[in-house]
């Protein structure tokens, strides 16, 4: 009996023994974390099915664990792109940087393209530019200082491509809730266009020293042939926003006047406050 009952304590001992968790074992001294990297597409379609991102720990023994459901997301623009626990929903055709961030340690922005389902800024439009203040030792015509066109507008993904017949071209590329534009080394509208970095389809503002290289070596630029057959001459970059009737917003460029034969220079109109409106017809 005596043998009976040590046996039945022994085991109810061994049970309670399975049953303890233990203690969760603490990093070795030295590891810690490094970094936090996102993982996910870059593209997706506007309206269309939610995307699972991932957020992944770096650590200094080269290991790495998936903190996706304990990181804190974060969306640039949550209107076209929302984010949770790594699950993102496409709201509208944009661009957003997601991050993820794990205590102190925050991700390098993910760029995500948010691209629309169908091109919705195809038409043509109204093109009103120029009218801001200016001040040059050689001044514009007040008549040159704003100008208006029927520009056609053309969409490849989150890519604008205007032209106006006679005159050149201008780009742009939807972030939303801006869009930017520019009047500089314009590429063809095309394959190549719509796979254009950021960089080749939004230079560096061209400087007034160089502006007649805009028409005269050969690139793709927005140039006016006047009656008197000078030249009118618009560079520039401009960042606008959307509505239902089109784009409005603001040229930092120039409108630049030359003498065709000699390539003289004989006004400008240079600002960082010219006017700029793209409006459905």
């Amino acid at each position: 009996m005596r043998n009976d009952a040590i046996a039945i304590l022994v085991l109810a001992i061994f049970v309670v023994g399975c049953d303890d968790e233990p203690p969760s074992a603490a990093p070795p001294a030295g590891l810690r974390p490094i970094s936090v990297r996102i993982d996910g597409p870059t593209s997706m379609l506007s309206l269309g099915a939610e995307v699972q991102f991932t957020a992944l720990q770096s650590w200094s023994d080269g290991s790495a664990r998936d903190v996706t459901a304990t990181a804190q997301w974060t969306s640039t623009n949550p209107l076209v792109l929302s984010v949770s626990a790594g699950r993102a929903r496409p709201l509208a055709a944009g661009e957003v940087g997601l991050t993820a961030q794990v205590e102190q340690l925050i991700s390098q922005p993910r760029p995500v393209r948010v691209v629309p389902t169908g091109p919705e800024w195809e038409g043509q439009y109204t093109l009103t530019i120029g009218g801001g203040a200016c001040n040059a030792s050689l001044p514009l015509p007040p008549e040159l200082r704003q100008r208006t066109y029927t520009a056609s507008l053309h969409q490849a993904e989150l890519m604008l491509y205007g032209s106006v017949r006679n005159v050149g071209d201008f780009g742009g590329h939807i972030l939303n809730p801006q869009v930017r534009f520019t009047f500089d080394r314009v590429l063809p509208f095309g394959r190549r266009a719509q796979r254009a970095s950021a960089s080749e389809v939004f230079p560096a503002v061209i400087r007034l020293a160089s502006y007649r290289n805009v028409a005269y070596s050969g690139q793709r630029g927005f140039v006016e042939v006047l009656p008197d057959r000078n030249h009118l001459i618009v560079t520039g970059d401009v960042i606008a926003t959307m509505s239902p009737s089109g784009f409005a917003g603001t040229l930092n460029g120039a409108l630049s006047l030359y003498e065709t034969s000699r390539h003289t220079l004989l006004g400008v109109c240079s600002s960082t406050s010219h006017g700029f409106s793209l409006v459905r017809r």
